[in-house]
């Protein structure tokens, strides 16, 4: 008889293991690609380490909610990548609301230059894609409806993309698939140097100032880069609304 498996909670992200593998062309978190990339090799990917799940709590004020508990310098592009050729975020999640994604330059939140995907911020009702002005009062941000996009009761997948500007986010386990929308920053994408490209990742819980709020769990975490070439032939396909039943 097999043995089951068991799974390892963390307390959060600084506290996990992650650990650089590959990704191949026939994975079931390969991109939405209009055509495959011409070597059709499989590509490095940061992910979190088998069977460990990370548990994050409520964020407090201070920052904007963002500490180094929820950043671990292993969480980032594997070093094959190049960070301005774009990055690709997968995973699955589970909570009432409010699971956030940053995307930074650093191993910390940088404003001004740290992005972040909210899904079922406003009560579970939409998803913001935001980066915070370096004056710390102004943002730019998209809010897009995605009613009841995260579940307490079971695991959803979920997918964070950067490329030239353009932040997507959306649902399920096919990045481009379900798109639920992109915030485009294009002009600071221009303007920015190259040492202040995303390249790390940070796990956080922004259901900030609400009552009764709870923790929220991360597992299947990966992280890697757009392939080099194939960035404009990522394909966006807009979210049809239906939250499926999740995963087990």
């Amino acid at each position: 008889m097999a043995e089951s498996h068991r799974e390892i909670e963390h307390n959060s992200t600084s506290s996990a293991s992650f650990t650089v593998t590959e990704v191949s062309p026939t994975s079931p978190t390969w991109p939405n690609f209009s055509s495959p990339p011409s070597d059709n090799e499989p590509i490095e990917a940061t992910t979190l380490s088998p069977g460990s799940i990370i548990r994050v709590q409520p964020m407090n004020r201070q920052h904007g909610g963002w500490d180094d508990s929820h950043f671990s310098p292993d969480l980032t592009l594997p070093p094959s990548h190049c960070p301005t050729n774009g990055m690709i975020v997968t995973f699955e999640g589970m909570g009432r609301e409010c699971i956030a994604i940053a995307l930074s330059p650093q191993s910390q939140f940088v404003l001004g230059k740290t992005y972040v995907v909210h899904f079922g911020a406003n009560g579970n009702l939409s998803t913001v894609l935001r980066r915070r002005e370096a004056n710390g009062t102004e943002a730019v941000d998209a809010s897009f409806p995605s009613s009841k996009v995260c579940s307490e009761r079971h695991w959803n997948q979920y997918w964070v993309c950067i490329y030239k500007g353009k932040l997507s986010a959306g649902f399920g386990g096919i990045p481009g698939k379900e798109c639920i929308g992109s915030l485009n920053d294009s002009l600071y994408d221009t303007l920015r140097t190259g040492p202040d490209a995303v390249r790390c990742v940070g796990i956080g819980n922004s259901v900030l100032g609400y009552r009764n709020v709870s923790d929220l769990k991360v597992r299947k975490m990966m992280v890697c880069g757009i392939p080099v070439g194939m960035g404009e032939a990522l394909v966006m396909e807009k979210w049809q609304g239906i939250v499926g039943g999740g995963r087990g």
